[in-house]
């Protein structure tokens, strides 16, 4: 699993530091924490590969 800043189909390189922590699977759903250094709210994209 890999983040990236921006939203689908308009993603971009920018200036935060984002770190996908912990990825499992329970009952079917697929549950991931991450970690975004950034001061205010922004917007992300998970992207899987199974």
């Amino acid at each position: 699993m890999s983040i990236s800043e921006g939203f689908l189909h308009g993603e971009g390189l920018g200036g935060a530091r984002m770190m996908v922590e912990n990825v499992t699977v329970v009952n079917s759903a697929i549950l991931t924490r991450v970690n975004i250094l950034w001061e205010q709210p922004l917007p992300f994209c998970l992207h899987y590969v199974g």
